[in-house]
Order: C-alpha cells, then structure tokens, then sequence
C-alpha cells in the first residue's frame, strides 16, 4: 500500500523560491491518465498544453507508474534519449 509506505514531505521543500521555471528553457512531457479520478484528465491536458508539453495519454488511474509501468518507463526513457548530448 503507497500509503503506508510514503513519508511526509520535508517542511524545507517549500522555503525556497523559484526564479525560472525549467519548461520555459527545457522541454517536457507529461502523461495524462485517462482514468485518473483525482486531477481530471481535461485538467491534466490544460497543463501539459500550457507547458508545450508531449503528451502520451494512458488507459491508468491516478498512479499509472502502478497501473502501466512499462508504458511510463518508455515515456521516460523516450524523453531522456531526446534530451541527450
């Protein structure tokens, strides 16, 4: 269960400031889970537009790291293949 298993978050984390924002310099992608019942997937698709992200859009829940690994770990390696120097 996630839950018994994820800490609090580090009360620091939110005393610094951000300056720049990385997907104003650096590309993005973001998966939208269209199962998602927590951020509704439209939602999901107004932001990632929002960053000019690439999208990839899964049948997943909330947690489609769970649900669709595979799927997701190819999003992230296609994503650091195309950012490699």
């Amino acid at each position: 269960m996630i839950a018994a298993t994820q800490g609090p978050i580090f009360n620091g984390a939110f005393d610094d400031k951000v300056t720049e924002t990385a997907y104003t310099t650096k590309p993005a992608w973001y998966i939208v889970a269209k199962a998602d019942r927590m951020i509704p997937p439209d939602a999901e698709r107004a932001m990632a537009k929002a960053v000019d992200a690439k999208i990839t859009e899964l049948d997943a829940s909330h947690v489609a790291m769970l649900s669709r690994p595979k799927q997701v770990a190819d999003v992230i390696l296609a994503a650091a293949a195309a950012v490699k120097d």
